[in-house]
């Protein structure tokens, strides 16, 4: 703690200031106020439990059936509805297995129709896959043969077919296998010439008079 007169720091238990010399003073601690003393709970009046309520009326209960009600539970004729009631047990019971019996059949020949269809869908696929091959088959076979050849007749008519012209005639048949065709038509008596095509009576590539190339095959 602090001296109050000069504010040196002075021990806690300390009578005299080491520094001024003066009395060292405390501050009593407060007087302790006594504590009230505990409040007696109020007394309530008993409450019965309810357990020992619902055994009362239980009793009572018991009591007022066994004094009015079972002397008169011999008149009582309950054979009657027991026979009616087994026998709407054996009918219920009758009626679900009937109900049983016929859904199982109607799922057995579902399953079965849906058998014959799946049966069905997949020969028709394997029939269509079957002649997708055959039909791939036949067109590769026709890729690979080599084009028939044709006469210079042929060729000439196929030079009037690529231009749209109504006649062809052959000009010339040269050493190095081509023809010279005239394509033309006629109109009121006169010819009207389209061009005059060189074509390779082999590979049936001709060529106009004016440069341009082009191959017969495609117009075959």
């Amino acid at each position: 703690m602090f001296c109050k007169f000069c504010g040196a720091n002075v021990e806690d238990d300390a009578t005299f200031c080491g520094s001024c010399g003066k009395p060292m003073t405390r501050k009593s601690a407060p007087a302790q106020k006594p504590m009230p003393a505990p409040a007696q709970p109020l007394k309530l009046p008993r409450r019965h439990s309810p357990v020992l309520v619902i055994l009362i009326i239980l009793t009572a209960l018991m009591t007022t059936f066994l004094l009015f009600v079972a002397p008169y539970a011999f008149l009582i004729d309950t054979e009657p509805e027991q026979v009616e009631t087994e026998e709407a047990v054996e009918e219920v019971e009758e009626e679900f297995e009937e109900e049983f019996e016929e859904a199982l059949e109607e799922e057995v020949e579902e399953e079965a129709e849906e058998e014959a269809e799946e049966s069905a869908k997949k020969s028709s696929e394997a029939e269509k896959e079957k002649e997708q091959e055959e039909k791939k088959e036949k067109e590769e076979i026709e890729e690979k043969k080599e084009p028939e050849e044709l006469t210079n007749e042929e060729i000439a008519a196929l030079c009037a077919k690529h231009c749209g012209a109504q006649y062809a005639q052959i000009i010339s048949e040269n050493d190095d296998g081509t023809i010279v065709v005239q394509v033309y038509d006629e109109v009121d008596g006169h010819t009207t010439t389209f061009d005059y095509y060189t074509v390779n009576t082999k590979t049936l590539e001709a060529e106009t008079e004016f440069g341009f190339q082009f191959n017969l095959n495609d117009d075959r």
